[in-house]
């Protein structure tokens, strides 16, 4: 991938004004319009997106249907954009076109080229992450909502000899005070 393509993966390019007529009105929004005009624009600096402006437009049937599957993230790009991008480059066009399967379609990508270790968060180890702390490195649990680490806390504590008044918590969580 280049610069340019990681910024427009994240970013959907500048906006500037569009002046082309959006021709998927009835189910593409103008601001995914807009990104992908941006990204047609990209030609210049990624030589194979070369003639694909012109021919979404000529068959914007064949992306309306790409657009309306219930899973376009493993859905192939319509012919011959499938064979002629890489997987970076067809994450783009998914970011214009269906924003809400980037997500797995970047967990996908990250899985096949890096690991998918990198997909998937290790299991939190408290005897492992104990024994890195001393007395004065503490420490901290940042808890996503619905998330409670006290019970295997508790019984990590119970198990270590610190159970009940040996044992202080001090929570920062919402609500508390």
């Amino acid at each position: 991938m280049t610069k340019e393509e990681f910024k427009f993966l994240l970013t959907g390019g500048v906006g500037l004004a569009n002046d082309q007529p959006n021709p998927g009105k009835g189910w593409l929004s103008d601001v995914s319009w807009d990104e992908f005009c941006r990204l047609c624009q990209m030609s210049t600096v990624c030589p194979q997106l070369k003639g694909f402006f012109e021919d979404f437009k000529r068959n914007i049937s064949k992306w309306h249907e790409y657009y309306d599957a219930v899973d376009p993230h493993t859905q192939p790009l319509p012919s011959p954009w499938q064979e002629r991008l890489t997987d970076f480059q067809r994450m783009m066009v998914l970011r214009c076109l269906r924003p809400d399967k980037l997500l797995p379609m970047i967990t996908t990508f990250v899985s096949s080229n890096l690991g998918e270790k990198f997909t998937h968060p290790p299991p939190f180890d408290l005897v492992k992450t104990y024994a890195d702390s001393d007395n004065v490195t503490p420490l901290l649990f940042i808890l996503s909502p619905g998330a409670d680490a006290m019970t295997a806390l508790l019984k990590f504590a119970d198990d270590s000899g610190f159970g009940g008044n040996r044992f202080e918590s001090v929570s920062l969580g919402q609500g508390q005070v």
